[in-house]
């Protein structure tokens, strides 16, 4: 009788372990179909639509977070960033043109004091065509600096032309974000810019045109 009861009481704890291993396991099947459907429970912060169809995709788990671009059934990978930093630096899209999108990289996102990485981005292979640091862009065209010019990109026909920054502290990226374009044409590039800090507390803004 003794001996029955201890064959009970083993074949009791091996069910018991064979309930709590199946447990353990299908939380962890859970867990990855979650992610494979992407976890929504933090959503993305930026404009996620782009031209022709395309969009961004926001995933992440308890560790990465990652962004795709997405059409029908393509989801492409463009970047990935520990989870406990700013979606800002994952990136987001500064500039949508019909067959190229500009994705920045950057801590801050407004009163920016460092540089302002990009990647220019094909849409239709997502892959990247150009890296550098952002300013601006209009009509097709994409304006960024390696830090010693400013470079104008023409993402049509792939040409670049470069350009002395306007002002004089252009050691300052601070100042160097500033830079904007005003307005393009086929002779001509014209670009706003402030030659301080108090320049820019007191609203004096400057322009400056380069023949092209």
């Amino acid at each position: 009788m003794h001996v029955k009861k201890k064959n009970y009481l083993n074949l009791k704890i091996k069910i018991m372990r064979f309930i709590v291993f199946f447990f353990v396991l299908s939380l962890c099947t859970t867990r990855t179909t979650v992610y494979a459907r992407g976890d929504t429970t933090r959503q993305y912060l930026f404009n996620s639509n782009l031209s022709n169809g395309y969009k961004l995709v926001y995933k992440h788990n308890d560790s990465l977070q990652y962004l795709f671009l997405s059409k029908g059934k393509m989801l492409k990978l463009l970047s990935t960033e520990e989870i406990y930093n700013k979606q800002s630096l994952l990136g987001f899209v500064t500039a949508d043109f019909d067959d190229y999108f500009v994705l920045v990289h950057t801590l801050h996102v407004v009163n920016i004091y460092d540089p302002i990485m990009f990647d220019l981005f094909e849409k239709k292979t997502a892959s990247i065509v150009l890296k550098g640091f952002y300013l601006d862009a209009k009509n097709n065209m994409l304006l960024y600096h390696n830090n010693d010019s400013m470079k104008l990109y023409n993402v049509i026909s792939h040409d670049t032309e470069t350009f002395a920054f306007p002002m004089q502290d252009s050691g300052s990226t601070w100042l160097v974000n500033k830079i904007a374009i005003k307005s393009i044409t086929t002779g001509t590039l014209t670009v706003t810019f402030y030659d301080d800090r108090d320049a820019f507390d007191g609203g004096r803004q400057k322009i400056k045109s380069y023949k092209r």
